[in-house]
């Protein structure tokens, strides 16, 4: 009897299906509960692949907003790559997509596993080469995050302490500077606070701070604790804890900035850092204020970091050309039957490393 050769998706009839949209007409979210293709999903964004054999009763006559983006062949498995390595994403070079992507494939695989057997080695593939190109093509890539910049030009270490002088906004909310501060200073495992504290000058803007803080803990959008202490303490903070952050801008309370420069100026203690996030806010480059003359030790501002956000745009620009280099390149290679590797990817250029971080 002659054996019936299985179906098994390749580069050259894959299908991918780009939704800018997470809502769908009842056709179009039927037919993927039908077919079982593997998927990503955010927010506002969908990513359905698949087999041309599969994809043949898309039912694309039922899209009307040009909400999707059909890609074929090599194109498919090029657009699932740039996906995979941030490179489409709003936050330029993120990782979450990849995830979204390879915990969709692992639900139809576990869910409907004899539906997901054709996919298994493009997914393979896939999983390898952007390993592969995140690894040795972009292993210098920094986040542009704002936040982020200014936690590593601190020197922030895994398990320091960390007090923030915080600010709010004209509703009275917690700013949302402080606020993605404090989730930046706590989602990493490999790089997370000890204990937070957190203060402000007027002690019922303090209290604002803490309750807010407390209901992003209840919503799951922070993990810690975080404590407050009185302003007039100061003194004493800044020789107990490791890092401490300013999200108030310069120029909010001058008599409360020369206090703060005051007080670290006076520390004894020695290894900890200071950092200025936030200019005057009719002047979000430059020190205003006392701020422009302190003159302080272990001490960055916010221009230092802006310059830390364009040396990264630069690095990460250069490496996303690198990037798309290396992608052609990993599709050549599979077509052509040929494993990517280190090797043959080694005359991809390197790009330069950020300044800083």
């Amino acid at each position: 009897m002659r054996k019936i050769r299985k179906y098994k998706v390749g580069i050259e009839d894959l299908v991918v299906a780009d939704f800018r949209t997470s809502g769908m007409t009842p056709p179009v979210r039927q037919w993927r509960l039908t077919n079982h293709v593997p998927y990503a999903k955010s927010c506002t964004r969908q990513i359905w692949f698949g087999g041309q054999q599969v994809f043949k009763t898309f039912p694309v006559d039922q899209i009307h907003d040009h909400s999707v983006t059909m890609y074929f062949g090599a194109n498919a498995y090029q657009h699932l790559m740039r996906l995979s390595l941030g490179l489409l994403s709003n936050q330029f070079g993120e990782t979450n997509i990849a995830g979204q992507l390879y915990s969709g494939w692992a639900n139809i695989h576990k869910q409907y596993p004899e539906q997901a057997k054709p996919y298994d080695t493009l997914v393979q593939h896939l999983i390898s080469d952007t390993r592969l190109i995140r690894h040795r093509i972009m292993p210098n890539w920094k986040m542009q995050t704002y936040e982020l910049a200014a936690r590593d030009l601190s020197g922030m270490q895994n398990q320091d302490s960390v007090l923030i002088i915080g600010h709010v906004n004209e509703q009275g909310r917690i700013s949302p500077m402080t606020d993605m501060l404090v989730r930046k200073l706590t989602s990493n495992e490999s790089l997370r606070a000890h204990e937070i504290l957190i203060t402000h000058p007027d002690p019922q803007v303090t209290k604002s701070l803490l309750k807010d803080l407390e209901d992003l803990k209840r919503s799951g959008r922070i993990r810690e604790n975080i404590g407050s202490f009185n302003f007039k303490e100061l003194p004493l903070a800044f020789e107990l804890y490791d890092r401490a952050y300013i999200t108030m801008p310069m120029g909010t309370d001058p008599e409360a900035d020369s206090f703060i420069i005051d007080s670290w100026k006076n520390r004894s203690a020695d290894g900890n850092t200071l950092t200025h996030l936030r200019s005057a806010a009719e002047n979000k480059a430059l020190p205003a204020g006392p701020w422009l003359i302190a003159d302080l030790d272990n001490y960055t501002g916010p221009d230092e970091i802006r310059e830390e956000m364009a040396a990264r745009r630069r690095n990460n620009n250069q490496l996303a050309k690198n990037a798309e280099a290396a992608i052609l390149k990993c599709v050549s290679l599979r077509l052509n039957q040929l494993q990517p590797s280190q090797k043959n990817l080694d005359n991809t250029p390197d790009a330069p490393q950020p300044s800083h971080g």
